[in-house]
């Protein structure tokens, strides 16, 4: 929802919609084959594979393109490997994709099963990172972690995952909590619950704390949370793990409880799905399944034109194909009709200001993406604050220009991240 004022005086004003008391979701039967995505590490091509196509696995069965692969994916389902591929997935990050096609022979690997009684970082790192939600154990590992934060508010506008497992999974996310503490091995974790102004916090997590986001994009943010709601500043470059602050989704500490809870692996992510006329539908699927799968079951038609977009309104990024699988932070899916989409633009800045107007952290967008437009991406960082960035997209939203302006700042960030990486293994050899 978007705000004006009378005159144009006053900066627009941002605000997340309002979650409805919904209990309801449909759940997708489990598609004919699933393709799974690994983070690809240049050591390991696919040519040089411990998988092939024809290989049979089995349900929970832990898959590595090497053995000595950091990466790994879990198979939710058993089956046949029918190709192995690669796929390029956003801002120039690569996966091989794993297509297996089901078969039902009743077999699992219950290797997880005897973790159980155990919630420790290995078991964690080795089994559980990818479930839904994408948890990130490492911040246990690489930070001095003093303060978790479960948000349950969800940072983008026109997604509602996180709101919904709040109220329809508490004791799972209690339990996650729960495992969560001892994961980290510090007893003397504190966790805050975030929860939205309009939503109660469950009576089964009442022995936790609590703080209230309020309704204006984009108080969800991590950063925002930190700083707004906690008294914590996190300086531009940083982050707020660096500052002792870790963040994790409702979904994810009731996933790591669900896998506690019961002994096994979680597969099923929970969407939110808006239909071409606005309408919104909570959608329970098997990681792994292919988009037009949900699309069938929901009796969406996808036409010439159409847009999907992974993601919410404002930090959303188009999906080129109906065949894509959901993920683990799949946490919503926008299905914009053609008439409805608006194109992006290489047109010149018309110099209007309404992006600097709006930015929350102040920042000169403006001559910040001249710089990035000429691929000059350092002077960018350190003349004009591509640090300070929080990525919430309101500048691309407000452009008369109708320029990228958030995908030109995350590919700065990106190309960023690739130099900082290459000169670590240079003074690595």
């Amino acid at each position: 929802m978007i705000k004006k004022s009378l005159f144009g005086v006053i900066p627009p004003c941002f605000s997340y919609d309002r979650y409805g008391e919904h209990s309801e979701s449909v759940t997708i039967q489990t598609p004919d084959s699933v393709t799974l995505l690994i983070d690809k590490e240049h050591d390991y091509p696919v040519s040089k594979s411990i998988l092939k196509a024809g290989d049979l696995v089995i349900q929970n069965e832990v898959l590595k393109i090497n053995d000595n692969a950091i990466n790994y994916v879990v198979t939710p389902i058993s089956g046949e490997i029918l190709e192995i591929s690669h796929y390029s997935g956003f801002y120039g990050r690569e996966h091989h994709a794993i297509k297996i096609k089901a078969i039902d022979d009743g077999k699992t690997d219950d290797i997880f099963a005897v973790c159980k009684e155990k919630a420790d970082l290995e078991n964690a790192l080795k089994y559980l990172k990818g479930i839904p939600g994408s948890p990130d154990f490492n911040v246990f590992k690489d930070f001095n972690i003093n303060t978790v934060v479960i948000n349950c508010a969800d940072s983008d506008m026109g997604v509602f995952t996180n709101q919904f497992i709040l109220n329809n999974s508490a004791n799972d996310i209690k339990s996650g909590i729960k495992s969560l503490k001892s994961i980290s091995g510090n007893k003397d974790l504190r966790f805050i619950l975030a929860i939205p102004d309009n939503l109660m916090k469950p009576s089964e997590l009442s022995d936790f704390d609590e703080v209230k986001v309020n309704q204006k994009y984009p108080s969800a943010f991590p950063i925002q949370i930190c700083e707004d709601l906690l008294g914590i500043n996190v300086p531009a470059g940083t982050t707020t793990e660096e500052q002792g602050v870790a963040f994790f989704t409702s979904e994810t500490a009731a996933s790591i409880g669900s896998a506690y809870i019961k002994g096994e692996i979680p597969f099923e992510k929970t969407i939110t799905v808006t239909k071409k006329d606005g309408s919104i539908v909570f959608v329970k699927a098997m990681m792994g399944t292919p988009l037009n799968a949900i699309f069938n079951e929901l009796d969406i038609t996808l036409t010439d034109g159409d847009r999907i977009i992974s993601g919410g309104l404002m930090t959303g990024n188009s999906v080129y194909s109906e065949f894509q699988p959901v993920l683990a932070d799949t946490d919503g899916l926008i299905i914009q009709d053609s008439a409805d989409v608006v194109i992006a633009s290489d047109t010149p800045c018309i110099n209007c200001g309404d992006c600097i107007r709006v930015c929350p952290s102040k920042i000169q967008i403006s001559m910040l993406v001249r710089y990035i437009e000429a691929g000059e991406y350092e002077d960018a960082q350190d003349m004009y604050d591509l640090d300070s960035c929080i990525e919430c997209g309101i500048c691309s939203y407000v452009c008369v220009a109708k320029i990228p302006l958030l995908q030109f700042i995350k590919l700065a960030k990106h190309e960023l991240g690739l130099k900082e990486l290459e000169m670590e293994e240079t003074d690595a050899e």
